[in-house]
């Protein structure tokens, strides 16, 4: 999971990891490059924007985690904090 844009930080231990993989794990590979693991990195990023802005979820009462936080943070700006579905 990559960290939001401008607080790259905000996990230096993960992105430590993910650099190293780039560019220790993966350089011992056969076949296996950078720009490959980039692809990956992209298409990554792709899905979990999908999965937390399009795709409602069930067990959050058929919202997207987005729409679920919004709603959350509303509620918790009027009340006690509380949300119910």
């Amino acid at each position: 999971m990559r960290c939001p844009q401008k607080r790259g930080k905000s996990n230096a231990f993960l992105e430590r990891k993910i650099q190293t993989d780039k560019h220790e794990l993966w350089a011992f590979q056969e076949g296996y490059t950078v720009e490959w693991l980039n692809e990956i990195l992209d298409s990554l990023d792709r899905w979990n924007h999908v999965h937390n802005h399009v795709r409602p979820h069930q067990s959050l009462g058929y919202l997207t985690p987005m729409e679920f936080l919004k709603a959350w943070l509303e509620e918790s700006k009027d009340g006690d904090g509380v949300f119910t579905i």
